[in-house]
């Protein structure tokens, strides 16, 4: 179910205006969506003119900073969910397990693997969740994003529970 401009503008328009600043400087805001924000901003008074170069400023300021805090940044969902979910989840969890497993049995340290896997798809859960909770695009891609969470969650207490019992 796509978002309509109407439902935006309801949307927006209850928010209060200290949260409209923060999605508009945040630039996670979808073509159609930022117009209406703006919008709605300017109805209540503001001079976006400021808003925006305080963002521009504050992005050239910290583009350095956006490639060190990367993890910050999966942490707190301030990564697109396309990334979040295709690159961090898969791309680099794939890579997080193989690498796990090779130190494993080259040093000989039993469950590693398990324990790095574990720690990095529980952080991962909650980049994927927040990012989700920020999409503003196609309600189906956080809901499906957000179930995908809770499945990974069950399936990671399932696997947990029958290590341990196996032992």
């Amino acid at each position: 179910m796509e978002i309509t401009e109407n439902q935006l503008q309801e949307r927006y328009s209850s928010l209060p205006t200290d949260e409209l600043v923060d999605l508009l400087k945040q630039g996670n805001l979808s073509e159609m969506a930022e117009p209406i924000l703006i919008k709605e901003l300017s109805v209540r008074g503001l001079d976006i003119n400021k808003i925006i170069n305080v963002t521009t400023k504050r992005e050239t300021r910290t583009d350095n900073s956006k490639k060190v805090n990367i993890i910050i940044r999966l942490w707190k969902g301030d990564v697109k969910l396309v990334i979040t979910f295709w690159v961090f989840w898969w791309l680099v969890g794939f890579a997080v397990l193989i690498c796990s497993i090779l130190i494993e049995l080259s040093i000989g340290i039993p469950n590693l693997s398990t324990v790095l896997s574990t720690i990095y798809t529980i952080f991962m859960m909650v980049a994927l969740w927040r990012s989700a909770s920020k999409y503003t695009g196609h309600l189906i891609w956080r809901n499906a994003a957000q179930l995908w969470v809770v499945l990974a969650g069950l399936s990671l207490i399932i696997i947990l529970i029958k290590d341990v019992v196996s032992k």
